[in-house]
C-alpha cells in the first residue's frame, strides 16, 4: 500500500485558490527602509507582490518602500510592500523572498500590462 499526504482542498494555509498567475520578470528594484537599501532584481512578479532575488537577511513583515524598473524605463514605479516569504535556496527558485505589496503607484492589473508585453505568452511559475 502507498502511504501519501494530503491536505484538504479548502486548507486555509494552502488558499491555492487565491494565488495570482506570477510572470517571470526580471526588473531592476530597489527597496529600502529606514535601516538599509537593496539593489537587486526580481524573479517574478504577480498583481499582488514581486519575488526578489537577493542574499540578504530580512525578518518576516518587514516593511521597505519599492521602486520598480523596466528596461528602457526612465523612471521607477514606486510603493511600499511588506515581506510575506523567505527562501533560503531551499526549493527552485533563487534565494531571495518575496514581497505583497501594500501600496503602489500603479495597481496590480496595470503593473502586469507595464511590466509583461505579452501575457499570454510570457512564462509563468505554477
Amino acid at each position: 500500500m502507498i502511504k501519501e499526504i494530503r491536505i484538504p482542498f479548502f486548507h486555509p494555509k494552502t488558499q491555492w485558490w487565491k494565488q495570482d498567475k506570477r510572470y517571470l520578470v526580471s526588473l531592476d528594484v530597489v527597496i529600502k527602509n529606514k535601516n538599509r537599501t537593496i539593489s537587486t532584481t526580481t524573479e517574478d512578479l504577480s498583481r499582488r507582490g514581486i519575488y526578489v532575488v537577493s542574499d540578504e537577511t530580512v525578518e518576516m513583515k518587514e516593511q521597505f518602500e519599492i521602486q520598480l524598473k523596466g528596461a528602457g524605463d526612465k523612471s521607477p514605479i514606486e510603493g511600499e510592500g511588506k515581506v510575506v516569504w523567505i527562501n533560503s535556496g531551499s526549493t527552485d527558485l533563487s534565494r531571495g523572498f518575496g514581497i505583497n505589496f501594500l501600496a503602489m503607484e500603479l495597481n496590480g492589473s496595470q503593473l502586469i500590462r507595464k511590466f509583461v508585453k505579452d501575457p499570454d505568452k510570457t512564462a509563468m511559475r505554477q
